[in-house]
């Protein structure tokens, strides 16, 4: 199933993206870890409504998957960008990037 790939992607993804976030000293890592966490709940929410038939699922994800891509991804990871110059190993980026991408693959 789609979403259980994407929640196991997603953890994947989580793990790298808090592990550069820890290394750079980024304040806001709390924020992240959280909205991380909800995340992951929202779509194992959406597994139990595609479980029990529920009417409005396409929708609901749709409107939850564009919600996340808008105030997470372009709001909330972008701030942590200037962080990423207080890397020690820079290449851990590349390397963390490689991998997320495998999995899609």
């Amino acid at each position: 199933m789609i979403l259980k790939d994407l929640i196991e992607y997603a953890e994947t993804h989580f793990r790298a993206e808090e592990a550069i976030m820890r290394e750079c000293g980024y304040q806001d890592l709390s924020a992240q870890e959280n909205a991380h966490r909800h995340y992951t709940i929202e779509v194992r929410r959406f597994i139990t409504r595609i479980n029990e038939n529920w009417f409005n699922f396409p929708d609901d994800l749709f409107v939850f998957l564009k919600s996340w891509w808008q105030e997470h991804i372009i709001k909330m990871d972008k701030k942590y960008s200037p962080f990423l110059g207080q890397l020690k190993e820079p290449d851990k980026i590349h390397q963390a990037a490689m991998d997320n991408l495998r999995l899609i693959l």
